[in-house]
């Protein structure tokens, strides 16, 4: 039941893809005794200066920000890091890095969209491509906030 193929390369893990339209897709990860869903919401500009979402290199064991271009399951891991820390959004860019805040999921717009995000679901150079986590309950309950 495997719909969405685009992501599928990057993810070296068991995955099963749930919902996908609208450049949304809804991804079940079970690492260990984990799991987490998450909503691709789209490719998002930013500037490095005074970004959108900050920065989380650095600040987890599993977010070296050496590798990040590098990391293995940049996405799991960046999921997993912000959900730990109770975040709603999270984003990935240039290649691998983390990014997330606990008022992301009212920041992510700032810049606005773009269409330079890369297929693999880990952004591009100065663009986000940013996920929800919560699937589409937690869709539903960032827009309602959002609005």
């Amino acid at each position: 039941m495997l719909q969405n193929h685009r992501a599928a390369h990057a993810l070296r893990r068991p995955i099963n893809f749930v919902f996908d339209a609208f450049f949304m897709r809804n991804v079940r990860y079970a690492p260990d005794s984990d799991s987490v869903n998450i909503t691709s919401i789209g490719c998002f500009e930013d500037i490095s200066w005074s970004r959108a979402i900050p920065n989380l290199e650095g600040q987890d064991p599993r977010l070296d920000r050496a590798n990040c271009k590098r990391r293995t399951d940049a996405i799991e891991k960046c999921a997993f890091v912000a959900k730990q820390r109770g975040n709603k959004v999270f984003a990935l860019q240039d290649g691998g890095m983390c990014l997330s805040s606990s008022t992301a999921h009212k920041t992510f717009q700032k810049y606005g969209t773009s269409s330079q995000c890369k297929s693999d679901g880990r952004g591009g150079k100065k663009t986000n491509h940013v996920y929800v986590i919560g699937g589409i309950k937690g869709m539903i309950t960032l827009f309602i906030c959002y609005l």
